[in-house]
């Protein structure tokens, strides 16, 4: 099965050392987030043009959610919850399913000040022809987003 990288998931591990391999057996939960049905909406979203008072959010179409569903139930994912308002599919299963279902590798990394984060290496790849669907896959990186002042 061919598969394809979701660009610029590979997360930037600068300041971070790789710890060790993650146990397969760790318990990880992970949000897959569809692609909305109008495809114009995202760059409204990013160029500031985007008027909620006269347009409702798209969310995926019915085929790309169910393609994930299934697309995590085949790789031994759980689907805690699916949400096609909002575009996500929330799943639940062990860091060795998350890496093959994902494509990456599940690690523990270090910051400088020494606190171990959960992330992985590499791009996130999906299958091909579920690729176009997907905008991201949240929750395999753990390290904080946000630094406080």
């Amino acid at each position: 099965m061919e598969r394809a990288a979701i660009i610029g998931s590979a997360p930037d591990h600068t300041g971070y050392r790789r710890v060790t391999a993650a146990d397969p057996a760790t318990p990880v939960q992970a949000t897959i987030v569809l692609r909305g049905v109008d495809a114009t909406e995202a760059d409204d979203l990013l160029s500031g043009h985007y008027d909620a008072t006269t347009r409702a959010p798209a969310g995926p179409d019915a085929g790309g959610l169910a393609a994930v569903e299934s697309f995590a139930r085949t790789h031994g994912l759980t689907v805690v919850a699916s949400n096609p308002a909002e575009g996500g599919v929330a799943v639940r299963g062990t860091a060795g399913q998350m890496d093959q279902a994902f494509g990456a590798t599940l690690a523990w990394f270090e910051s400088a000040d020494g606190h171990r984060y959960l992330s992985y290496e590499g791009d996130i790849t999906l299958p091909s022809e579920l690729a176009p669907h997907v905008v991201a896959v949240l929750g395999l990186d753990q390290r904080p987003a946000a630094k406080p002042h």
